[in-house]
């Protein structure tokens, strides 16, 4: 597509972003695209495994379903912060591209004047913001990745404590067909916040890479 735009349609793109566009948001997209069937599964999973630990728990597994469903609310609310760390990073990401462009096409001018150590502070300043979203991006992502892994075994142990102490006996069949039941539940609760978060990440790139495809080209068939 860059090279079927006329001059003016490119020039409203910066180098930093189209490098961009095709070092990361094209690779969003066919990241998420890949994984979108086994999303579609997930809604199915839910519905069959809150039925069947009803079955097996009673009353009981409303415990465990009610944590399951507080979890998914705290991933959303740290999904929704990475997506704006996402969106900071891909403007902090073309910004020091520019300028690295700008400073290796004016390599003489900054050989000329001396301005190496200029730039690199330039550049370096640039890098250090941009490695600042990503670590705070990481910490948010960290916190999910407990969310999601720990936080079902907390409602399951929690579950079971419930359904003792309403006086019912607990055997080997029900704890390993809940405990198997539990595992499918907690898969499919991770899911659906994940493909929420990945969604909302492949929608900012897909409008980036819209605003490109969208443009008027020399080629009329």
């Amino acid at each position: 597509k860059p090279g079927q735009v006329t001059s003016a349609e490119l020039s409203k793109f910066t180098e930093g972003g189209l490098i961009n566009l095709l070092a990361q948001d094209c690779q969003a997209v066919l990241e998420v695209g890949s994984f979108m069937g086994f999303f579609a599964m997930a809604p199915f999973q839910l519905v069959i495994c809150t039925v069947l630990l009803y079955l097996s728990l009673g009353p009981a597994s409303l415990l465990g379903l009610g944590i399951l469903a507080l979890n998914v609310v705290l991933i959303e609310s740290e999904g929704n912060k990475v997506k704006m760390g996402q969106m900071k990073r891909n403007m902090l990401a073309d910004s020091r591209v520019k300028l690295l462009n700008e400073a290796l096409q004016g390599m003489r001018t900054v050989k000329l004047l001396a301005w190496e150590a200029f730039i690199e502070k330039r550049i370096l300043a640039e890098r250090a913001n941009e490695v600042t979203t990503l670590r705070t991006m990481a910490y948010h992502r960290a916190k999910q990745a407990f969310l999601s892994f720990g936080l079902p075994t907390v409602a399951t142990t929690a579950t079971f404590v419930l359904y003792r102490a309403l006086g019912n006996e607990l055997d080997a069949a029900t704890v390993f067909t809940s405990v198997g039941l539990f595992e499918f539940l907690a898969m499919s609760l991770v899911i659906l916040p994940n493909l929420i978060n990945e969604v909302k990440r492949v929608t900012i790139s897909i409008k980036r890479i819209e605003k490109l495809l969208i443009q008027d080209d020399t080629f009329n068939p």
